[in-house]
């Protein structure tokens, strides 16, 4: 029978940075199959604990690990075995340690081996200057991206947070609010918050055009530590330029109304606030003689409706022409009644107003001695309006 010779492993380390985590794999244990039995690595066994365990945790499924531990290469493999740095852990070689032993599924090894942990400088992150433009009257809304980020230590981070260190220089000029609260000093808003578009700058209507209209100073942060300096975010302002407008026009019929939609009124957005769509209008003058301008029911006088551009539309009124009659007979049996039909009298509906006849005007009769014109029953006299509709029940 030969000899089976127990795995061997050696003396290793990991760095780990400042306040990270180190997750365990079956590689980081040295694995030596010194019987050739073609085993691999079954289990390791912590010999001793952490040298200190103030300095960090080193935990399995979230329990802190104690001496004679058995850890399972399974266990390992799915990355339940963890050591957590401290965030302000001193940076340099040695922070702390444990011993452990490897096992081929039968033997462990002899001797115990040193796992030592190194500790690197995490670098806080970075950030820069920088600057809006935001128009006279509007509300610029916060990005992500606003906010430069440089992953200073190469963590593999991106923007967690921002702390506005000081709100703006001049709380007179323009609001500065998260989900429409004033924003003060060393107030954290989460980079969640800004995506969202909750982080809001409005500047005032008649805002002084120029540079550095407003400004205040923010810290960005990877989640775990915090830019060391503060930084400029600096509000300028531009010209809100006036839409530019042009007379129009409606053609309306006679007696119609006309309903008015935001295309009737020639409308450039020149600075592009509003994505050329007209936001609104201002009626300057309204005669109201030749017809009635009306907003929600009410007569339109000179106001403002709602504050835009100066723009005037004006309402023409077609001349449109009268229906055409023609002389016409009918046959009357003497000592008969003779009932008219609507069709008896010529119509041309040369205004293109209806296509029937509507009402006709009795301008003089012959009621007399040997005629007598008759509605339901009582004498048509000049000048009598008949309706279609009595003419069709006879």
């Amino acid at each position: 029978m030969e000899d089976r010779l127990e795995p061997l492993s050696s003396n290793t380390s990991a760095n780990v940075l400042q306040g990270d985590t180190f997750v365990f794999s079956n590689s980081t244990f040295p694995y030596i199959d010194a019987g050739n039995t073609g085993s691999n690595l079954v289990s390791i066994t912590v010999v001793t604990s952490l040298a200190n365990t103030e300095r960090g945790l080193f935990e399995l499924n979230g329990s802190n690990v104690v001496s004679n531990t058995v850890i399972s290469a399974n266990s390992i493999a799915n990355g339940s075995l963890t050591f957590a740095a401290n965030l302000y852990a001193e940076v340099g070689n040695d922070y702390n340690s444990f011993t452990y032993t490897v096992n081929d599924g039968v033997l462990d090894s002899i001797n115990a081996y040193s796992f030592t942990f190194n500790i690197e400088d995490r670098l806080e992150p970075l950030s820069s200057n920088t600057s809006a433009n935001v128009f006279q009257g509007n509300a610029f809304t916060f990005g992500t991206n606003t906010f430069p980020y440089i992953d200073a230590g190469n963590t593999g981070t991106n923007l967690h947070s921002i702390r506005i260190v000081t709100a703006l220089a001049n709380t007179e000029r323009g609001l500065l609010e998260l989900n429409g609260s004033n924003v003060v000093a060393n107030t954290v808003v989460s980079a969640n918050s800004i995506a969202n578009g909750e982080l809001v700058f409005t500047a005032n209507l008649n805002a002084n055009v120029g540079n550095s209209y407003n400004s205040f100073t923010y810290r960005v942060s990877d989640g775990l530590l915090e830019s060391i300096n503060a930084y400029s975010f600096t509000i300028n302002i531009e010209d809100t330029i006036e839409p530019s407008g042009a007379n129009g026009s409606a053609n309306v019929i006679i007696g119609r109304n006309k309903v008015f939609a935001g295309t009737d009124f020639p409308f450039v957005d020149i600075a592009n606030v509003s994505a050329n769509v007209i936001q609104g209008i201002e009626i300057v003058t309204s005669a109201n003689t030749n017809g009635l301008l009306t907003f929600v029911g009410a007569n339109v006088v000179n106001s403002i409706i709602v504050s835009a551009a100066n723009l005037a539309n004006t309402i023409n009124i077609i001349d449109i022409p009268a229906p055409e009659a023609a002389n016409g007979t009918v046959i009357a049996r003497k000592g008969n009644t003779y009932t008219f039909q609507t069709t008896d009298f010529g119509y041309i509906d040369a205004g293109e107003v209806s296509e029937y006849l509507v009402n006709v005007n009795i301008i003089t009769t012959t009621s007399g001695a040997n005629t007598l014109f008759t509605l339901a029953n009582t004498i048509v006299t000049d000048n009598t309006f008949v309706t279609a509709q009595q003419i069709e029940d006879g």
